[in-house]
């Protein structure tokens, strides 16, 4: 047994046994390599082109400290909101992973040119998630805007070299997320995947937002808004579109994945067949709770500024890399909450705005009062680090750079001591 299924054997065994102070490490570490992007996707919050957005690659002075955290885990993700292979960094990540481990990424496939599939095939890159949302060159221009083409032809090149090298990995995936616009080109993108010899479809949902909070995309001539493209306004055909490709997927040999964190049948209340409809009615629904969700025993995932979360639903954070080891915010004070408030079935300040299936509907006048208190302390973590930043840029212009090379070891260990005591027990 190896020591990250060693690992991966104690996750599972401490969320078991209920304890919020835990000796294993997170079994699934997931790095934001970027924020940046180089397409703009209707869905994205790139392609809202918001002004008060910033986005930013994970730093590379910031990279030696994800080693001992990406050693155990069992899974190692290297992707976020943004294309990983814009960062530079992102391969000296990648250098730090071994066969031990199941590393992947997702990507829109354009920047995965000869010389980048090279680069990855001398790696030990487990999986290459290919994000394409469209099975034809008009419905891929409409949601994504770039050139389908190229990127079928990186991912025919990928596949190709793949088996020449007579290797089984890197898997290759293709993921599909579901909406108005494209879902009726679910069971084609089956096909396209069988016809390219891809290892595996994935179909996601959309989140479901506020729908106070408009969401529109105006693109050549098409409106895209966000809330009417959701499948649950469109349950019938959504239904209908995923059976079909489920049954296409079947006939086919192809491995299709549904969403495992959102709903992804929908009731149809005004369905034509009464017997079908009675079953429905007799089916007691699946429900789902806190209680049930073992992430803060299992997930670290590490944004661009250095904000750890405890998954990619949650909201608040547990601490910064930038002051604090990854390892010392596992067990922090926040993290040790966060556990505590789940098993006792509650929703922690940390996931009340998440939209994940454990949470997803269930707020409390606890946790809305709490979540202000949580965001006072990040307001102040984010104003410490800003001002910090001032006297470094500021110091380095007045007193010249060498002397700021004396000075720096000072400033760091000042700058440390303040955000420890913000994030103190």
């Amino acid at each position: 047994m190896t020591e990250q299924e060693k690992n991966h054997a104690l996750c599972d065994e401490e969320w078991q046994k209920g304890a919020t102070t835990v000796t294993s490490t997170p079994r699934i570490v997931t790095i934001e390599t970027t924020s940046v992007c180089n397409i703009k996707c209707v869905m994205c919050p790139h392609g809202l082109d918001d002004k008060n957005m910033t986005y930013e690659h994970f730093p590379e002075n910031l990279v030696p400290k994800l080693k001992e955290v990406i050693h155990n885990a069992s899974i190692v993700q290297l992707h976020g909101l943004g294309e990983p292979m814009m960062n530079p960094a992102f391969w000296d990540m990648l250098k730090m992973t071994h066969k031990n481990q199941h590393v992947a990424i997702n990507t829109n496939g354009i920047l995965l040119n000869k010389k980048n599939v090279d680069r990855m095939l001398a790696t030990w890159i487990g999986e290459i998630n290919f994000s394409l949302d469209a099975a034809t060159h008009e419905t891929y221009q409409k949601i994504r805007g770039a050139d389908f083409n190229l990127v079928l032809n990186n991912l025919r090149y990928l596949i190709s070299e793949r088996k020449r090298l007579k290797r089984d990995r890197p898997y290759i995936f293709m993921n599909m997320t579901l909406m108005r616009e494209n879902i009726e080109e679910a069971v084609k993108f089956v096909e396209l995947c069988h016809e390219l010899k891809a290892d595996q479809v994935h179909f996601w949902q959309m989140n479901q937002l506020d729908e106070e909070k408009p969401w529109r995309v105006e693109r050549d001539g098409w409106s895209f808004d966000y809330h009417q493209q959701l499948l649950s306004k469109h349950p019938k055909l959504s239904n209908e579109m995923i059976r079909k490709a489920k049954e296409r997927a079947k006939e086919l040999g192809v491995h299709l994945a549904l969403d495992w964190a959102k709903k992804v049948f929908f009731d149809e209340d005004d369905s034509p067949e009464p017997e079908k409809k009675k079953k429905t009615e007799n089916k007691k629904p699946e429900t789902f709770s806190p209680k049930q969700c073992n992430a803060p025993w299992n997930w670290m995932l590490i944004k661009t500024d250095g904000y750890v979360v405890p998954c990619c639903f949650g909201t608040g954070t547990l601490g910064n890399i930038n002051a604090l080891n990854p390892l010392e915010i596992w067990n922090g004070r926040v993290t040790r909450e966060l556990r505590g408030y789940l098993l006792s079935d509650r929703i922690h300040p940390t996931c009340s705005s998440g939209v994940c299936k454990f949470i997803s509907g269930r707020k409390s006048e606890e946790v809305e009062k709490r979540w202000s208190a949580h965001n006072i302390s990040k307001n102040i973590q984010d104003m410490v680090w800003k001002t910090f930043v001032v006297v470094k840029t500021t110091a380095k212009k007045v007193v010249g750079e060498n002397f700021w090379q004396i000075a720096k070891p000072r400033y760091l260990k000042l700058r440390s001591k303040v955000i420890r005591f913000i994030n103190r027990p």
